[in-house]
């Protein structure tokens, strides 16, 4: 909805596939991509097309081997592709390397649609909090969160559905991408958790997804207040059309039990006591030096 605000630039789906050459061959990629993609999310019932918004991740994946996204292509290695989330346990060069190539696909971006503001929707920027600060000092971010059960079905459904589409390997089995799955989600919102006291005050808007799904333009409304934005009012019409266009989408529902909610919360302490113990043996290692 934030890309209905025509002050704000943002990368389409064409671009992300082709982010090499989205400047000079539109005109003769753009229509293939076109034709070999589908009118909806394969995991979802959501519009898909080449001028629609979308994740730079997948830019990012075509242009560096260090791709988040690399994984679904390639499940074997996911738990390798899994580590350019958090950033935390890579070598400098690679972190220099990702920063040089993010700024690279940004500025074309930047320039393709002449603006001096982009507006970006990237989930595994959740853990990249310090890097994106030292990048952009002046950055805004909004946090979309959600019931951590509701995550966790959406994922698998996402993984049972991508990875058959788009895998070049034999997957391992279900249960060991699950694992890399969760290990990911509680690594990334720590770090999330432990990096956003870095946001300077006024730059950080928090809302809960289940919130935003039932009154879209009130809390974009609160967002815009919250960043102190001030287009709010003059695309106040084109949000609450968009709204309304999509008042009849249905989100998923899941059947939850006892033993899956047992197996996310006991997984979510584990990597807690993990954490803890890691963090007192740096702290103890760091006394004795």
């Amino acid at each position: 909805m934030l890309t209905l605000d025509n002050n704000f630039g943002y990368c389409t789906t064409f671009q992300t596939t082709a982010p090499s050459v989205f400047l000079g061959c539109e005109k003769i990629i753009k229509p293939i991509v076109a034709a070999s993609i589908p009118d909806k999310r394969p995991m979802g019932n959501a519009d898909l097309g080449v001028d629609f918004p979308q994740e730079e991740e997948y830019g990012l994946g075509a242009l560096s081997p260090y791709g988040y996204y690399n994984g679904w292509c390639f499940p074997k290695n996911m738990k390798y592709y899994n580590k350019f989330v958090c950033m935390d346990d890579v070598p400098q060069g690679v972190i220099e390397e990702r920063i040089d190539t993010y700024l690279y696909f940004l500025k074309k971006v930047t320039l393709y649609r002449n603006v001096t503001r982009l507006t970006m929707k990237n989930p595994a920027n959740t853990a990249r909090i310090k890097i994106l600060l030292e990048m952009f000092p002046k950055a805004q971010f909004i946090n979309i969160y959600r019931n951590p059960y509701s995550i966790y079905f959406s994922m698998l459904k996402f993984m049972r559905i991508v990875i058959a589409r788009y895998c070049v390997q034999k997957p391992p089995k279900m249960e060991e991408l699950e694992g890399y799955m969760m290990d990911l989600y509680v690594e990334l919102y720590k770090k999330y958790l432990k990096e956003k006291k870095l946001i300077p005050n006024g730059n950080l808007a928090e809302i809960k997804y289940e919130d935003f799904i039932q009154n879209p333009v009130s809390v974009l409304e609160k967002i815009y207040a919250t960043l102190n934005l001030e287009s709010f009012n003059k695309s106040e019409k084109t949000f609450r059309k968009y709204a309304e266009s999509q008042k009849d989408f249905k989100v998923s529902s899941y059947k939850m039990d006892d033993s899956v909610k047992e197996k996310i919360y006991k997984n979510g302490n584990s990597h807690s006591r993990n954490l803890d113990m890691k963090n007192r043996f740096a702290q103890k290692t760091q006394s004795k030096s």
